[in-house]
């Protein structure tokens, strides 16, 4: 019987929430055999949201005036919004030199996977400001993760070469379940790299205590290494090869590095300094560092005396090579019985790295007398700058007397 029928048969439910139908026109139609349609909902549903409808025939009668038993309900979707794409998957390494086997996009809301696929995809290459076609074809396929996110794969192999990658997402061509056009735009972009840096230039140390200023050789275990780099946003790694330590991370400053260097022994060293762009290509160069602790020391001096017995020369040997600078005579001091001086106007050869001779003595030695020699060896450097410590002395007679012979007639 229609004419039973009214607003407070139905119960309506948005999101688990009843709405009222108070005030609302509602009729039920007959529509054939015992199928009835209910009209007037339009007012109460038009809002975004879960809608459960559900009849309560218990208010109902027959044509013949029974009262009804139980229930039905039905169930549906209210959706006015417009899918949007939101964001497309941020890369960690956006300069690399592996290529990108997938990206995830993210969507507002769940859409008619039909409506999404290799067509709402693009990727460009640039290469010299030279850009290229749409590098998306139908190997590009599109996969539902969860939720809203979706999956783009299968483009990993027209991406393989060097250059500019742009790879974007247009949702004009989707559509949601409900039928509603999409709309917005994400993107990402990478940059393909496979070329080595230049290996690191111009390696320094400081300080650099040797024979020069790029000797590489020092008398400390701490020390700062420096260079150049061939281009920016390099990363710099410097490890002691002849350890195994690693000495770690250099701080880099555009165009040059520098990194303290602390070594666990002295001795020769061979540092690796690793060069790193963005996309993990690398470049090695390789220093060797010769750290000495050492402070040079002297044997006792040879003396060499001329036919008279004069000594005329005297022999220094060293217990490593000696900055020839720092040895002159001015380190060097013989004097007869206390008295000055003698050794002005004496020559002082270099024989070898370790070896020295003063010469031009025997005139000097050629009286009586107590003779001292003497070397200041903290005026002595080794070609690391360790100066000596102390000093040498020698003490000697003048010329030597003779035995003498005895000839003649024995009665």
């Amino acid at each position: 019987d229609a004419a039973s029928f009214s607003a407070d048969d139905l119960r309506l439910e948005r999101d688990g929430v009843v709405q009222s139908l108070a005030g609302t026109t509602l009729t039920l139609t007959p529509l054939a055999g015992n199928q009835y349609r209910v009209s007037g909902l339009a007012a109460a549903t038009g809002t975004d949201g879960s809608y459960t409808l559900t009849l309560l025939t218990t208010g109902l009668l027959s044509s013949s005036g029974a009262a009804g038993l139980g229930g039905q309900t039905v169930g549906w979707r209210m959706d006015t919004m417009a899918p949007r794409v939101l964001d497309v998957q941020d890369l960690l390494e956006t300069v690399r030199k592996t290529v990108v086997q997938s990206l995830d996009v993210e969507m507002s809301e769940r859409v008619d996977l039909t409506t999404f696929d290799y067509r709402d995809i693009m990727l460009t290459r640039s290469v010299n400001g030279v850009t290229s076609g749409n590098l998306i074809d139908a190997k590009t396929k599109v996969e539902h993760l969860s939720g809203n996110f979706y999956r783009v794969s299968g483009f990993n192999w027209v991406s393989g070469l060097e250059g500019t990658y742009q790879f974007s997402v247009s949702g004009a061509g989707l559509a949601d379940e409900a039928g509603n056009a999409g709309s917005g735009e994400a993107s990402q972009s990478w940059l393909m790299d496979f070329h080595d840096p230049a290996a690191a230039t111009n390696l320094a140390i400081t300080p650099d205590n040797g024979a020069s200023t790029s000797d590489m050789r020092s008398n400390q275990l701490n020390f700062m290494l420096t260079g150049q780099l061939g281009e920016t946003d390099l990363s710099v790694r410097v490890t002691d090869h002849t350890t195994g330590n690693e000495i770690g991370y250099a701080t880099v400053d555009g165009l040059t590095f520098s990194i303290a260097v602390k070594l666990d022994a002295a001795g020769s060293h061979e540092l690796r300094v690793r060069t790193v762009d963005a996309a993990g290509n690398l470049a090695d160069a390789f220093v060797t560092v010769f750290v000495d602790v050492v402070r040079p020391t002297l044997a006792t001096p040879e003396l060499h005396r001329d036919a008279e017995g004069n000594v005329d020369s005297i022999t220094l040997n060293f217990s490593e090579a000696i900055d020839a600078a720092s040895l002159t005579l001015a380190a060097l001091n013989l004097s007869r019985d206390g008295g000055a001086n003698l050794l002005q106007g004496t020559t002082l050869t270099r024989v070898n790295a370790t070896q020295y001779v003063l010469s031009d003595l025997a005139s000097r030695t050629s009286d009586a007398g107590s003779y001292r020699f003497s070397v200041a060896l903290p005026q002595v450097r080794d070609e690391a700058d360790n100066v000596g410590v102390g000093s040498v002395e020698l003490q000697f007679s003048g010329a030597q007397a003779s035995t003498g012979s005895v000839s003649g007639v024995v009665y």
